[in-house]
């Protein structure tokens, strides 16, 4: 009988390497790929494509601002009071004083002449005189301007109740007498309206509102000046004018 040798060994008896490889071989054909790391980059491409594809086609939505009308001024100054300058002036000066008090000289005699030569004839900025009742006499001084206001002699029948002599650091009192006398110098023709202004004492709560006004902005010092949102206390002219100049530049 004879024995052929056996398919896994050699004539020598030793095992056929080269059978064994190919077995491993198509063993390892047959195997399935691996594809443990391939999830996790088709999620990683599936997000990038996501993402870029948001970039590309959103479009966001831009509120815009909406403009809205801010008032800045801490004293706002009621329809026909009266004002020195041009109407259509672009910035506002409000002098908050007593023109007869005690220390304000230098104010009116200095201070409102520069105003007056360097930015209210210039047509610059509008000028308010703003009541601040500090003292006892304030509210009928007040309201006796406001009486020669009415027949459009505020600033003149102003500017003689201010120049009348008085004594040093106290406030002079008037009677009605002086008033009238104040009167005619300043050019009032309807004295009876006049008169009856007074008696009434006609402007004393719309005087006694503008004061609130003040007390409400926190304007306490005798004198203030007022330019828009700023507040200068017992100012020089220099003071004044560098923030006027400021604003005017804006």
């Amino acid at each position: 009988m004879v024995i052929l040798p056996s398919a896994f060994e050699n004539t020598d008896g030793e095992k056929n390497e080269g059978i064994n490889t190919s077995i491993k071989m198509s063993k390892e054909a047959n195997t399935p790929p691996n594809f443990k790391g391939i999830p996790i980059l088709a999620f990683a491409l599936f997000v990038v494509i996501i993402a870029s594809l948001i970039v590309v086609l959103y479009k966001p939505q831009i509120n815009e601002p909406v403009a809205q009308e801010q008032n800045k001024n801490l004293l706002v100054p009621p329809d026909g009071m009266p004002y020195l300058g041009k109407i259509d002036a672009t910035v506002t000066l409000i002098a908050v004083y007593n023109p007869l008090c005690a220390g304000c000289d230098p104010f009116y005699h200095d201070v409102e002449p520069q105003l007056m030569r360097n930015y209210i004839d210039a047509g610059l900025i509008k000028f308010y005189s703003w009541p601040i009742l500090a003292i006892s006499d304030s509210e009928t001084n007040y309201n006796v301007l406001e009486c020669a206001a009415e027949q459009g002699r505020y600033w003149e029948y102003r500017k003689i109740l201010v120049g009348q002599p008085r004594p040093a650091d106290e406030l002079r009192e008037f009677q009605k007498d002086d008033y009238f006398l104040f009167a005619n110098e300043a050019g009032i023709k309807n004295k009876t309206e006049f008169a009856s202004c007074l008696d009434e004492n006609r402007y004393i709560e719309s005087i006694r509102n503008l004061d609130q006004q003040r007390r409400d902005a926190s304007i306490i010092i005798n004198p203030s000046v007022v330019i828009e949102d700023i507040i200068l206390t017992n100012p020089s002219f220099q003071a004044i004018s560098a923030i006027l100049d400021r604003k005017l530049a804006q």
